[in-house]
């Protein structure tokens, strides 16, 4: 698609208008379970794919070999792509995948299928888009039980990096090819790491517990790291009149270097109860805010991810007699809790925003006899809802007018600037961003324009043109055949033809 193409299209977009505000949170869109009819099958991970899809991972028991890696790639509907179970003769577990630069993933876990005895080795592995394994790496001290690498993140610069227990609490640098580039042994008595965050200047955030011998506990810590993994600063400090004991689960950096993590923390030192946290910290890792629900019987963050509105939107559980309820919360980026959504039975592991701007999560469900008995996934609906709607779906090959209409509406509890842009993708598969301009959404704000017009030249290209809105962060560019670098919190799309017949 051309320059020129590009300029004669005209798109107008609404002005968004104020009106009440909502505070409930969004609806369930759709679950979907995967029950072998066993109770030792967990969902670990659950990532956002450029496309609009998701790659999950976990384990289940499988037939009478033992524990097998899950690994399945899904569309936007949850519907599966393809479907991996894989393992050989003993207990494998996949605790993460991410997708890769290249469109293939990412995958790490631990495994005993390829390790003598009964011990545990810590395993990173490259899959292609089809889920086909294009190399494994094993990491593992045949004396120490219990390996396994947690969290694996591709890196900026090339490669990977990874957290776990190999033969200590460790953080690894692999390279492109999986092979080990260096490891660094995390200090003593602290809390098995399960996440690592890339950090913008190259280095590592790796979330904690650690011992302050000033309050005689093991505190919530946040470790950063340089991008040789020496450590470069420990934030284990009890917050005062707040925190007595706690552990850090998650942590994201924002685009400004700011810092938010979750987990739990004990705020009576003489009922140890865990309250489910969410703090945001400067660069330094000292304190900006802190939000701590109220107690539970005990409550836990596990998960977090930034929002492109800015907020953060934080999963996890709380312990409700003998079962445990999913939670999920939403936290502004000043610290006030948005919405709070509790489903009964079971706990969230991961989550992530999705391309149309939807939550997904994945999770386990329980009960009082069988603690975990599916590998389950949920979707929530877009805070932020876009209609679209084209009244002449077929251009002529000479050119002509295209005619649409539009409606926005939102559940937001406050006043959101986003970006709005149009991205339009032509019969070559060229993705061409058009009029990326700030908007400001009120909170409850319905807004419908009945009719916008698009002049199509009749020099652009004859063939299917798929035209998309989207609201959310814009970036800076547009791959050629994909989406990655949109950040959305609502997202719609119709297709049309040039040259067709009416």
């Amino acid at each position: 698609m051309s320059r020129r193409f590009q300029t004669l299209f005209l798109i107008i977009l609404p002005f968004l208008i104020a009106s009440a505000a909502f505070a409930q949170p969004p609806d369930t869109l759709w679950t979907r379970i995967w029950d072998y009819g066993h109770d030792n099958d967990f969902m670990k991970s659950v990532q956002a794919l450029p496309d609009g899809g998701y790659i999950a991972c976990g384990y289940t028991y499988y037939f009478d070999v033992g524990n097998q890696t899950w690994t399945a790639r899904l569309d936007q509907d949850g519907t599966e792509v393809w479907l991996h179970i894989e393992g050989e003769d003993g207990t494998d577990a996949a605790h993460f995948t991410a997708p890769t630069a290249d469109s293939g993933f990412i995958q790490c876990g631990s495994t005993i299928s390829y390790t003598p005895g009964i011990q545990f080795g810590a395993f990173a592995r490259k899959l292609n888009s089809d889920g086909v394994q294009e190399w494994a790496r094993l990491f593992d001290d045949p004396t120490v039980f219990g390996d396994g690498f947690y969290c694996i993140r591709e890196i900026a610069s090339g490669g990977y990096v990874a957290v776990g227990h190999a033969d200590s609490n460790e953080i690894y640098r692999l390279s492109e090819a999986g092979n080990l580039v260096w490891r660094r042994q995390m200090p003593e008595n602290g809390l098995l790491p399960q996440w690592v965050e890339p950090t913008s200047d190259g280095g590592f955030l790796v979330p904690s517990s650690h011992y302050n011998s000033d309050v005689d506990a093991y505190v919530f810590t946040l470790y950063k790291l340089d991008r040789h993994g020496l450590i470069e600063w420990v934030n284990d400090e009890a917050e005062p009149g707040l925190s007595i004991r706690g552990e850090a689960h998650c942590v994201r950096q924002d685009a400004s270097g700011d810092i938010y993590a979750c987990g739990w923390i004990i705020t009576n030192p003489n009922v140890t109860r865990k309250r489910f946290y969410v703090t945001k910290r400067n660069p330094d890792g000292s304190i900006l805010w802190s939000t701590a629900l109220p107690e539970q019987s005990g409550a836990s963050a596990d998960h977090m991810v930034i929002l492109a509105d800015g907020s953060v939107v934080a999963g996890g559980w709380n312990q409700a007699g003998f079962l445990k309820e999913r939670w999920i919360v939403k936290v502004s980026s000043e610290g006030e809790v948005l919405w709070h959504r509790i489903d009964l039975s079971g706990q969230v592991t991961c989550l992530d925003q999705g391309l149309d701007g939807s939550i997904i999560a994945a999770y386990y469900p329980s009960t009082i006899n069988e603690p975990s008995t599916d590998l389950a996934l949920m979707k929530l609906e877009p805070e932020v809802d876009i209609e679209l709607e084209v009244w002449n779906p077929i251009i002529p090959a000479a050119g002509g007018l295209l005619r649409y209409g539009a409606q926005v509406s939102n559940i937001l509890v406050n006043p959101t600037p986003l970006d709005a842009w149009i991205v339009v993708t032509g019969p070559n598969g060229d993705r061409i961003p058009l009029n990326s301009f700030p908007v400001l959404l009120q909170p409850g704000a319905t807004f419908t324009r009945p009719q916008i017009n698009v002049w199509v030249p009749g020099y652009a290209p004859n063939g299917e043109y798929t035209l998309e809105a989207h609201l959310g962060v814009a970036p800076p560019t547009v791959p050629p055949g994909g989406s990655s670098g949109s950040r959305n919190m609502g997202l719609a799309s119709f297709t049309f033809t040039k040259g067709g017949s009416r």
